[in-house]
């Protein structure tokens, strides 16, 4: 595969086909085995809900392949859950020990992916004022606008072309951000994505950024049947949106879609 890229080198094409034909080899196993477990499932239990699918492990953190198993499988409802990897199998292990302690226990699956801890406005205002004493800054100025106030306020640094840092309740579990610790930008402004690749995230301006959207009008900007939650699946824009949030859309024409908000 040749020498390994140093952080500063450029892209080539040698490098973008190395990754697109990894994806591909991976697609293609995956749709190889869950086509062979929905063919068993039909054959032993053929009254099973064999349709339905959950997926973990850490490749179900592959967000392009997950797009794509319910147009190349028999399986049309994907559920990932927000920490798919090695975290999320603590929860299973807990499950599992569970009901091996109590067989009449019942687990309740989980229903919200902010489980991570949270923190006050008195304990934010310290941490930046330590944060600022630290750098020679000297002493910072916090605000607390009241709901009312900060929403316009929000707005209106988005589309003047602020980064906004958006931080409230709990964390979210998992690798992805859902809302309640999330980089906040204007989709609508071509170069943001660049922007945010290159002064905030320092990664490749071709990793993607998820746009958040009303679950009500989700079907009014993509194409998908359902609710994709957790960030874990790559869709299509639809083609008369593309060119409205053009800092969220792949070349291809697609996107990684959130937790849509209700």
């Amino acid at each position: 595969m040749g020498p390994s890229r140093l952080p500063d080198e450029p892209l080539t094409g040698a490098h973008k086909a190395l990754v697109a034909g990894t994806q591909r080899l991976y697609e293609q196993a995956l749709f190889h085995v869950l086509n062979s477990v929905s063919k068993r499932i039909e054959s032993t239990q053929p009254d099973a809900a064999s349709a339905r699918l959950v997926l973990a492990g850490g490749c179900a953190l592959n967000s392009v392949a997950n797009g794509t198993i319910s147009a190349a499988t028999a399986f049309q409802e994907v559920f990932v859950p927000p920490a798919p990897g090695d975290a999320g199998g603590a929860v299973g292990a807990a499950y599992l020990t569970a009901v091996e302690l109590d067989p009449k226990c019942r687990p309740q699956p989980m229903r919200s992916p902010y489980l991570g801890p949270s923190s006050s406005g008195d304990e934010l205002e310290s941490l930046l004022q330590r944060q600022a004493l630290a750098l020679h800054a000297g002493a910072i100025r916090c605000s607390r606008p009241h709901p009312k106030d900060l929403y316009p306020l929000v707005a209106q640094a988005l589309a003047d072309g602020a980064v906004v840092g958006w931080f409230q309740g709990r964390a979210e579990w998992g690798a992805r951000a859902l809302g309640n610790r999330s980089l906040l930008a204007e989709p609508r402004r071509a170069d943001m994505r660049r922007t945010l690749s290159a002064k905030i995230k320092l990664r490749e301006t071709f990793r993607p950024f998820a746009p958040s959207v009303l679950a009500s009008q989700a079907h009014e900007w993509f194409e998908i049947a359902g609710e994709v939650p957790y960030r874990s699946s790559v869709v299509s824009v639809l083609p008369c949106c593309r060119a409205r949030i053009p800092a969220v859309v792949h070349a291809d024409g697609t996107f990684r879609l959130p937790a849509c908000k209700r």
